[in-house]
């Protein structure tokens, strides 16, 4: 915590806002490392990212959280709360923020889940024409980091 200084200090002629900063983009983080999953739109990457998930008994959450500190978890892309409380601990919403970095249960997520799943694909999906649409739009999607193509084995399980 020494790398922090309180609201009457100051580096030099920056003010208390760039001396936080300052020291917060010194403190070593765990950067995102790369993931195992491929993010291309064809087969062979579909069947090698079926396998990663089957390694984990078809449970995709657990293959994405056996990838620690890749993309694939949520929050890694950000910085640590404890390195930010200095920052925005004065903020007045900072208590209701801070309560905020709990994700939703495990009920509401599948929850959520099976309602998706129950609603099925848009009607515009079953019309032949909308195929080289689709194909488009999901290899845009794919090689974005949104979606990860698996084979159909695993999407059942």
């Amino acid at each position: 915590m020494s790398n922090y200084i309180n609201a009457k200090q100051t580096n030099g002629n920056d003010s208390w806002l760039v001396t936080q900063i300052k020291a917060i983009l010194t403190k070593d983080e765990s950067y995102p490392k790369p993931h195992l999953f491929l993010f291309t739109n064809d087969r062979s990457s579909a069947k090698f990212n079926t396998k990663i998930i089957k390694m984990q008994k078809y449970n995709f959450i657990k293959a994405c959280e056996m990838q620690t500190c890749s993309i694939l978890n949520p929050g890694t892309e950000f910085r640590s709360i404890n390195n930010l409380h200095h920052l925005f601990a004065h903020h007045e919403d900072w208590e209701e923020l801070n309560k905020q970095k709990n994700q939703i249960d495990e009920v509401t997520r599948r929850q959520d889940l099976q309602a998706t799943i129950s609603r099925g694909n848009h009607k515009f999906t079953s019309k032949q024409a909308a195929g080289k649409i689709l194909r488009k739009t999901f290899t845009k999607e794919v090689e974005k980091g949104w979606v990860v193509p698996v084979t159909l084995n695993p999407s059942q399980k």
